[in-house]
């Protein structure tokens, strides 16, 4: 690959009579406009308002191209009459958590060394939280990989799990519900988790209804 470098003035159009297959844009600061020139004429589209990253691949190669940028900058041009590419990231990403919170996360199913457990209670009180996974035991992270509750409530109500770093007072007190779901007094709801979860380290998981009466869960869990 063939690179040109041309440091640009404003509104500043500059035609490069190199003929090719390939285009590419490697330092290019500010968005430019882009032709491709063959017999003497453009060729397709003209490409407006591209950067770095852009690259083009006409039908049948070029004989020339130009670009025109609105501003003083300075641009690298990688031209190739062969199949070649840029393997390189610009820049960098930071990702900050300010209110570090973790969040859980779906997995794909893999019952691979779980733990197989179960709660259960015949007399429920509702707003009650029973864990499933503690967040003092969840040192390196925890995967959820099963869980089904029935649940039997006195009257009409509602069931979840939650996953929190405390244990929740309400439903709808969950930083993360991982299910809820309607439940009628009869007959019993009977529910499952549909994809396994990673609970990240210092998180918990519980069940929690608004209505006394009776469950059971039967959940898996791999500690990490």
């Amino acid at each position: 690959m063939k690179t040109l470098t041309r440091t640009f003035a404003a509104g500043e159009t500059v035609t490069w009579n190199i003929p090719g297959n390939e285009l590419r844009l490697i330092q290019c600061p500010n968005a430019v406009d882009v032709a491709m020139i063959r017999d003497g004429v453009e060729i397709d589209e003209r490409s407006t308002g591209v950067d770095v990253g852009f690259w083009a691949k006409p039908r049948g190669g070029f004989e020339a191209f130009k670009i025109t940028s609105a501003t003083v900058q300075t641009v690298r041009i990688g031209v190739s009459s062969y199949e070649a590419g840029l393997d390189k990231a610009f820049g960098s990403v930071e990702v900050t958590n300010t209110t570090a919170n973790p969040v859980p996360v779906l997995l794909e199913d893999d019952a691979t060394s779980a733990q197989f457990s179960n709660l259960f209670s015949t007399a429920y009180t509702a707003g009650a939280a029973d864990p499933l996974v503690l967040p003092g035991t969840n040192v390196n992270g925890v995967i959820l990989r099963h869980a089904e509750i029935q649940y039997s409530p006195a009257a009409d109500g509602t069931l979840a799990i939650v996953a929190r770093t405390t244990a929740p007072t309400a439903i709808t007190n969950g930083t993360c519900p991982l299910f809820v779901h309607q439940a009628v007094s009869t007959p019993r709801a009977h529910v499952q988790l549909l994809r396994p979860v990673l609970l990240p380290p210092g998180v918990g998981a519980w069940f929690i209804g608004d209505q006394n009466g009776s469950y059971r869960a039967n959940f898996a869990i791999q500690i990490l």
